[in-house]
């Protein structure tokens, strides 16, 4: 099986398990949030919306999965660390907000510990293309 096929099946097993779980502990309270929902945005929009979510959330892992398939998984972890920084960073000054002193410093060191082992790899690739 390739990492499409894997991840399709992890994906059925993970939903044959949890929607057992979350019908009974949700259950009780199922009905009252799902009216309210309703009555605060609509049903079509409601499932749409749902639909939606779920098919990009998929589609989302799917990539992310033959990604790391592809680049190995260090490095997607690395990138993945560098995405969420640059999300960060970028929020901040889009929705000016400021950033405190520890997000500036976990901030400064995900962005350094990505450049360290990209610097890192490059090395090894120029010292395994001269061997």
């Amino acid at each position: 099986m390739d990492s499409a096929n894997v991840y399709a099946i992890m994906n059925i097993l993970s939903f044959l398990w949890t929607v057992p779980m979350v019908i009974f502990s949700e259950l009780p309270t199922l009905r009252a949030e799902w009216e309210t929902a309703v009555e605060a945005h609509g049903a079509t929009p409601l499932m749409t919306n749902i639909a939606l979510s779920g098919f990009f959330f998929y589609i989302y892992n799917e990539f992310a999965f033959a990604f790391t398939s592809q680049v190995g998984s260090v490095t997607s972890s690395v990138l993945n660390t560098a995405k969420r920084v640059i999300i960060i960073v970028v929020s901040a000054v889009i929705f000016q907000e400021g950033m405190s002193r520890n997000k500036v410093i976990g901030s400064a060191i995900a962005i350094a510990g990505t450049f360290l082992y990209s610097m890192a790899k490059s090395m090894g690739a120029k010292k395994t293309k001269k061997a």
